[in-house]
């Protein structure tokens, strides 16, 4: 059995896998797949000749970033169909098997008696003459992230007689059973050689497939805290170049990053002018400090304070720095496990007492805002508007 690395008296190999893991939980972190594309492959057994690959034709091959597949005759049509679990959207996705022509076949249900009841562990064995056994073996769990049907299922081609079924329990118990049919369900209970025909339900429930689309990607998410957290220290500048520190305590504040040269910026700025005095009546104050400068756009101080001249706001606008954005990333990284940097606009929403209550990444509405200041702390502030 292979050892872990932490179990190692290697430092050097110790210090390597943790620095791997940190690597790994950074990726994830930050919002990351492993790939970002793990398609699902179907392959067919080429009797001794290995396997072909028939993805594609087989209906699998799809622009879906796979986790976790589970295997049952959902239909009950003797042969098995797939539930595919996807980290992408549509996250479950059935394929019902449709293969032309028709084979035999034959599915179990344990039910044990000495052995656990579900038979976990059991290990069958289908003989037929002329023909090497068949076996299978009854799991709990039999992949990443899924669970596939209890029933134990055997795929027969065009045999038309099963010669007996053996059952080697996980007592130790073995059981040889000769009165089997294909095509048919049967209930087998440990200890007890006459099986019972499952005949199931007389309706089927009907699926019916449909094309899937997803969601448009609106740029924007908005995280209502359950628990407001207390903010650090922050200090801003104003367009002269003079130091100020961010008053958390004079009531609700709405602190906004925005810049010059972003299109939703400026509309959003534009609504939250407009609704100047729907703000100043639930005592919300607003903060809006620009970013230009801080990046590679070109952009400067200068710029950010014409452009704030032109659109007129009443209400206080600045300059924001590298240390407050530094402390806002960490306290979101802290509190999400999220961290991306933020996009612009980024509004951040501060209750009376000077504690984050809500994030918005991207544009947001000044509708929004009013509507998550009056539902603060309330289980409806994190419905969305």
């Amino acid at each position: 059995m292979s050892r872990s690395p932490l179990s190692e008296n290697n430092l050097a190999a110790r210090q390597g896998f943790e620095k791997a893991l940190d690597s790994l939980d950074e990726m994830i972190f930050e919002g990351f797949s492993f790939s970002g594309n793990e398609p699902n492959c179907g392959f067919i057994n080429l009797e001794g000749r290995g396997f072909a690959n028939v993805s594609s034709v087989a209906g699998l091959d799809l622009r879906d970033d796979g986790r976790a597949v589970a295997v049952v005759d959902w239909d009950r049509d003797g042969d098995l169909d797939l539930w595919f679990q996807n980290r992408t959207g549509p996250q479950l996705r059935l394929m019902r098997n449709e293969s032309p022509g028709v084979r035999n076949w034959a599915a179990f249900q344990l039910e044990g008696t000495t052995s656990n009841r579900d038979g976990i562990g059991a290990r069958l064995e289908i003989r037929i003459d002329g023909q090497p056994p068949l076996v299978r073996t009854l799991h709990a769990g039999d992949g990443f992230l899924a669970q596939s049907s209890r029933w134990v299922h055997f795929g027969l081609g065009d045999a038309k007689k099963i010669g007996s079924l053996e059952i080697h329990w996980p007592s130790g118990t073995r059981q040889q059973l000769d009165s089997i049919e294909v095509n048919r369900r049967y209930r087998i209970v440990e200890g007890r050689n006459t099986p019972q025909l499952w005949e199931g339900p007389r309706t089927k429930q009907q699926l019916q497939p449909k094309a899937w689309k997803g969601p448009a990607d609106s740029g924007q998410s908005r995280v209502v805290m359950a628990a407001p957290a207390p903010l650090p220290r922050l200090n801003y500048e104003d367009f002269r170049g003079g130091t100020n520190i961010l008053d958390a305590s004079g009531g609700p504040l709405l602190l906004n990053l925005w810049a010059s040269w972003c299109g939703p910026c400026v509309r959003e700025l534009r609504d939250f002018q407009s609704h100047w005095k729907s703000f100043q009546k639930k005592g919300l104050r607003v903060l809006a400090l620009s970013v230009d400068g801080l990046g590679d756009d070109g952009s400067s101080a200068d710029q950010a304070r014409r452009f704030s001249e032109r659109l007129g706001l009443r209400f206080p606008v600045g300059m924001a720095t590298r240390d407050l954005l530094e402390k806002l990333e960490l306290l979101h990284h802290a509190l999400l496990d999220w961290r991306r940097p933020f996009p612009v606009p980024t509004s951040f929403l501060i209750d009376e007492q000077g504690r984050l209550s809500a994030v918005y990444r991207g544009a947001v509405t000044a509708e929004q805002i009013l509507f998550d200041l009056e539902n603060a702390g309330r289980p409806e502030a994190v419905a969305p508007f």
